[in-house]
């Protein structure tokens, strides 16, 4: 999944290249010079995507701190810059570094990348726009900390807060991201700053528990948005479960697709399964294993249901798969085991469950 920009300011009228050199060069005495970058290679590299087009950015500014950040924001108020910021830009699948126009300034997070806290107790910890997936993790290891946090499809580099405001999705019972951020410091396009979930942390000692505080809600307006950027969020850990097994099977025959999601929609509603199962068609199964057979298409563009078909026989796939998992205590497990058996069994013709698997799933 592609980076998620902590959030994308609206964009201010143009103004002239002077205003540009001026602005930047106010941005300098706030993060130091060597946290402005112009240089050839790094426009190049921040100016271009997976999608096969660019746009040309102005600079690159690595904040390292909300007062940095709010800064920024006010100079390039006044001073009539684009501004579009990124946590990491690594998130594949939502966005790179690329921004929507050219001459923006990009704002790279990748510097604020401090774990603020981890709370075992209560099963949260609160992170910086550039702590990674890799990093956090790896954070709860060292710590010997019995947390786990939710994964994504993209890599472990990725920004855990990006992730949850583009809405990002993962694996476990956690894996809506964005239902699980709670608590959050943002600041807004006039540099001004205000925290979601009722007070300041140092006045609400519930900021990363309860996510309504008082008065309106208002997280959701800070994803996929251009209301302000997130400097800082709480986010819920999964804690680590006595058992883990996953599981995967293989539907082959197409007529069975209605029945086997009406089989999962009641094993979830019955709480059988809690976790997010992942359906990958044929289609999307071949982007990972190979590229389009372009030798032998005779000029189609298309797939043809023949070549689909010739494709899934070379590289033994079916044209559904589905994955998932179970957590819990064993014997949970063992019960659920059954019911999904019992559940799928009459459609499919795989259904594999892992050994328990605690360790590499972290």
């Amino acid at each position: 999944m592609l980076d998620k920009k902590a959030t994308r300011l609206a964009p201010p009228p143009r103004h002239p290249t002077g205003n540009v050199e001026s602005g930047l060069g106010r941005m300098r005495k706030i993060v130091g010079n060597e946290h402005v970058v112009t240089t050839e290679e790094e426009i190049t590299r921040r100016s271009r995507c997976t999608i096969p087009w660019t746009r040309r950015c102005a600079a690159v500014v690595y904040p390292g701190s909300t007062e940095e950040v709010q800064g920024i924001v006010r100079i390039a108020a006044e001073s009539g810059l684009r501004l579009w910021p990124f946590s990491q830009g690594k998130n594949w699948g939502y966005g790179t570094t690329l921004a929507s126009h050219d001459g923006a300034v990009i704002l790279l997070l990748s510097r604020m990348n401090r774990i603020l806290e981890v709370n075992e107790e209560l099963a949260y910890a609160v992170v910086e726009p550039g702590v990674t997936y890799r990093q956090l993790s790896q954070y709860l290891r060292d710590g010997k900390i019995k947390l786990w946090p939710d994964s994504t499809d993209g890599p472990p580099e990725g920004s855990v807060v990006g992730n949850a405001l583009d809405r990002g999705l993962g694996p476990t019972p956690y894996a809506d991201h964005f239902r699980n951020a709670c608590g959050m410091e943002i600041v807004l396009p006039d540099g001004s700053l205000i925290y979601t979930g009722g007070y300041p942390p140092s006045v609400s000692r519930t900021w990363n528990v309860h996510k309504w505080g008082v008065g309106p809600y208002l997280e959701g307006l800070f994803t996929q948005s251009n209301f302000g950027i997130v400097t800082r969020m709480g986010i819920w850990l999964m804690p680590e479960p006595e058992a883990y097994r996953s599981f995967t099977f293989e539907l082959r025959d197409e007529q069975y697709f209605p029945a086997v999601i009406d089989a999962l929609r009641r094993l979830a509603l019955d709480g059988v399964i809690d976790c997010a199962v992942h359906m990958l068609n044929d289609v999307c199964m071949l982007t990972i294993l190979s590229q389009y057979p372009r030798e032998g298409s005779s000029g189609e563009t298309c797939l043809s249901e023949g070549m689909l078909a010739a494709l899934r026989r070379r590289y033994m796939i079916p044209p559904w798969s589905f994955a998932a998992a179970l957590y819990g205590t064993s014997a949970q497990i063992r019960v659920n085991r059954r019911l999904i058996r019992r559940a799928l069994g009459p459609f499919l013709r795989v259904v594999d469950f892992a050994a328990d698997q605690i360790d590499a799933h972290i």
